[in-house]
């Protein structure tokens, strides 16, 4: 069994303690820069493009359009692979591995940032799938989308 002190934290999770962090006024000897360039830096490397969007506009950041078309592109390609694969799950495989096709997309979704379409794709899953913890798993998926989102 795993240490459960060596096992990652959710980066949403991370990103939502550090854009509390950079929002603080309460907290002194906080490298305010520091703290934009690590989040940029997961934005970046997550390829968060709807989280993107709304952080910078929350807090007033500069959205560099070059980083915005590359993430989006990226995220438009991986959600037609995704397609492929439900698609492929419909015409050629069982119920579970729709489900498990829908799950993926729904969880790419979240990833992104993109709660509006990962709730849309988590209560399409949810209604392919009949067990309550699988239910209970979306549930808290949504709720740390919603989390990272604030």
């Amino acid at each position: 069994m795993a240490d459960p002190e060596s096992e990652k934290q959710d980066f949403r999770l991370e990103l939502a303690q550090q854009v509390f962090l950079y929002r603080s006024t309460d907290i002194a000897g906080l490298d305010k820069a520091q703290l934009q360039e690590q989040i940029l830096q997961t934005i970046f490397s997550k390829g968060l493009a709807p989280y993107y969007e709304h952080i910078c506009g929350e807090l007033g950041w500069e959205l560099q359009q070059s980083k915005l078309q590359e993430m989006q592109v990226s995220n438009a390609k991986q959600l037609e692979d995704l397609a492929a694969k439900i698609k492929d799950a419909e015409e050629n495989l069982g119920e579970t591995e729709v489900r498990d096709a829908l799950h993926a997309r729904a969880t790419f979704l979240g990833d992104t940032g993109d709660c509006e379409a990962a709730a849309a794709a988590y209560k399409e899953t949810e209604d392919k799938t009949a067990s309550g913890a699988s239910k209970a798993d979306m549930v808290f998926a949504q709720i740390r989308c919603a989390q990272t989102a604030r």
